[in-house]
């Protein structure tokens, strides 16, 4: 467990405690043509904006098993 409270905290108490693993998953870059298909469709449904295309963390652990038996899908 990690516990820290300090000045960086404003005085609050943060507690963390690892509670569950899974396998890791990097989904891997979009080829250029659906890269475009995605860029296109957001420029004609949101007013010229593209995506924005961004990385977060959690745990889908199933990804990871998805990509080793269909690593062209």
């Amino acid at each position: 467990m990690l516990t820290k409270a300090d000045d960086s905290t404003f005085g609050a108490q943060i507690n963390f405690e690892l509670c569950d693993v899974a396998d890791g998953f990097c989904a891997p870059e979009f080829q250029d043509a659906l890269k475009n298909i995605v860029i296109g469709s957001s420029k004609e449904i949101f007013n010229g904006a593209e995506p924005v295309f961004i990385g977060c963390g959690g745990s889908i652990p199933f990804m990871e098993v998805m990509s080793r038996e269909f690593p062209a899908a």
